[in-house]
């Protein structure tokens, strides 16, 4: 019976030795740069042309997918545009490509959401509109901030 009980105290704290371990060694994320931020917004908008086909094909459950993927996406970029603004960084081709291709991604979602489908994938492309509104916004910002107006 001692020995199952010490074989079980000793389990657990190798356990916990590992799991804290793993914990205390894990890498701090990397501050994100303009780089970064110019990649994400292109990767959203390969999910817009997505969002474009499934919708073409009238494919709705698909194309909310892609619409909430985007979504995501582009809450991200604001976030991190508003981190570098807010840090102060030069990070002005990061601010003019989030403003110039969020405005395309608006003027296609604007199109698809004139065009007849069902409730829900209008209410899916009014809330990809309002985040890349607000993605925009965010970098119309940072361009403001950057030019002190």
């Amino acid at each position: 019976m001692t020995n199952r009980l010490l074989g079980a105290a000793t389990l657990v704290v190798a356990l916990m030795l590992l799991v804290g371990s793993t914990t205390i060694a894990a890498p701090k994320p990397a501050p994100v740069d303009g780089r970064t931020v110019i990649a994400r917004v292109m990767r959203a908008t390969g999910h817009v042309a997505k969002v474009q086909v499934a919708f073409d094909a009238k494919d709705w459950n698909l194309m909310r997918f892609y619409a909430d993927e985007y979504i995501g996406m582009m809450r991200t970029v604001t976030v991190h545009v508003k981190d570098l603004s807010a840090r102060g960084e030069e990070a002005a081709p990061a601010y003019d490509a989030v403003q110039q291709t969020s405005l395309k991604h608006l003027s296609t979602f604007k199109k698809l959401e004139a065009r007849p489908s069902t409730k829900e994938a209008k209410a899916s492309l009014a809330l990809a509109i309002d985040a890349g509104q607000k993605a925009h916004d965010a970098a119309s910002q940072a361009i403001a901030k950057t030019l002190g107006r």
